[in-house]
């Protein structure tokens, strides 16, 4: 989209546009949809909004408006809200890659397509602020205060370096882990790599590691990372929550699990119920309560259908954002398999892919309304209480970011989406 038919002015309110981290794509990735498919705006009345006790997180966000601005924002979610400390989160998340990329002891395992973690880390340092992968963070849990917005960041890196090394299933970041052929997958990790994978849970859990000895000092990197989780920890400790404890809990079940079989898939909800075990959503949902100290249990009853609601509605939108690359991958030999809703939509219903898409994106568009009637019914639901629903407010900022992120990536879209100056 050239930058004719942007105003990015408008983006935010004039007050606010000097704390937008630099936006530098804009890609359409359903350029094609029959005119009547079009996200109606849609504004939930949160009960807590209109009741006298201030919530201190909202303070570290503003709004955005990316239609506004002229940018391609296929949804309806209009509570989109941009973080105030991305510079300070960007530079940790920095610090960590430089400590990764000096790490002789870590960068001792090869990934099974070359190169190490140190490769990884390089990458993301190479790349200017505003195409930095951990922007991510920044988009999706935009309450954070500086703290956790930090601990966010590297989380992700983390969920990255570290995973087990089969398949990257946080499907929004498959390129920066992947060294030569992103979105596809790898072959087992080999005892190295699983040495240093096990020195990271170890640490993680507060634990010495089984396989260090007495007379080895630590690294620059392992000091860092015992840093990260005393920070978690006493985040938990000030809020008498289980927040911090959950992020890393659920990161460390990510980082150790084992890979899903993709199979052949017959129907939509088919592929997304393998898709919630395949994308990180358990951990995705443990970074929205930590990013608000939230005491919310992640497996409660209550909050379990819009939990899954919103997990869907992260797989749908990253799916229709990456179908574009993954079919270029997949057609020029680099990757074996398209694990992607469009494709699914391809193969069982006969459909074009300008077809596949647009049935995509009315699943996200009934999977909103979804959402809407299930947050309606919940004002109903006696177990609610004002902690559930600040909980509730972050899985639809999560949502509306997500959708923002796969928009501004050069992930998806490439050189061809960057906006022109």
């Amino acid at each position: 989209m050239s930058a004719r038919t942007l105003q990015l002015e408008k983006i935010a309110a004039p007050e606010d546009l000097e704390h937008v981290i630099p936006v530098v794509f804009s890609w359409n990735y359903i350029p094609r949809l029959p005119p009547f498919l079009v996200a109606q705006d849609w504004y939930f009345e949160n009960p807590i909004a209109n009741r006298s006790a201030h919530d201190p997180f909202s303070d570290n966000c503003f709004p955005i408006d990316p239609k506004a601005a002229g940018f391609p924002y296929h949804t309806g979610l209009t509570c989109l809200r941009h973080n105030r400390h991305w510079k300070a989160a960007l530079d940790y998340a920095a610090e960590l890659c430089e400590l990764v990329a000096a790490d002789k002891s870590y960068n001792s395992a090869k990934l099974s397509r070359g190169g190490n973690l140190a490769t990884i880390a390089q990458r993301e340092l190479a790349a200017p602020l505003g195409e930095r992968f951990v922007t991510f963070a920044i988009n999706l849990f935009p309450k954070a205060d500086e703290e956790r917005m930090k601990l966010i960041a590297v989380g992700i890196l983390f969920v990255v370096m570290f995973d087990g090394g089969s398949f990257l299933a946080l499907r929004v970041v498959p390129d920066l882990a992947d060294v030569s052929t992103p979105d596809s997958w790898e072959e087992a990790p080999g005892e190295d790599l699983k040495n240093v994978q096990d020195d990271f849970v170890a640490r993680m859990r507060g634990e010495k590691p089984s396989n260090s000895s007495e007379t080895e000092g630590t690294t620059p990197l392992q000091t860092r990372i015992d840093e990260i989780v005393a920070m978690c920890r006493a985040c938990d400790e000030r809020t008498g929550t289980d927040a911090g404890h959950d992020f890393i809990e659920r990161m460390l079940e990510w980082v150790m699990h084992a890979q899903p079989e993709p199979g052949v898939f017959t129907s939509p909800r088919e592929y997304l119920d393998y898709r919630w075990m395949d994308a990180a959503d358990w951990w995705l949902a443990a970074a929205c309560k930590l990013s608000i100290a939230s005491p919310v249990s992640l497996t409660e009853p209550v909050t379990a259908k819009i939990l899954r609601l919103a997990g869907d509605h992260i797989s749908i939108v990253n799916d229709l954002g990456s179908f574009d690359k993954e079919l270029r991958s997949f057609e020029a030999g680099r990757t074996f398999v398209i694990i992607n809703l469009v494709q699914v939509l391809r193969t069982s219903c006969g459909l074009s892919i300008d077809d596949a898409k647009a049935a995509a994106f009315v699943l996200q568009l009934l999977n909103e309304q979804e959402m809407l009637t299930e947050c309606e019914r919940l004002k109903t639901d006696e177990r609610m209480t004002d902690e559930h629903w600040h909980f509730v407010d972050v899985l639809l900022l999560l949502c509306a970011g997500n959708t923002f992120y796969t928009m501004t990536t050069s992930r998806y879209g490439g050189e061809a989406a960057r906006i022109k100056k």
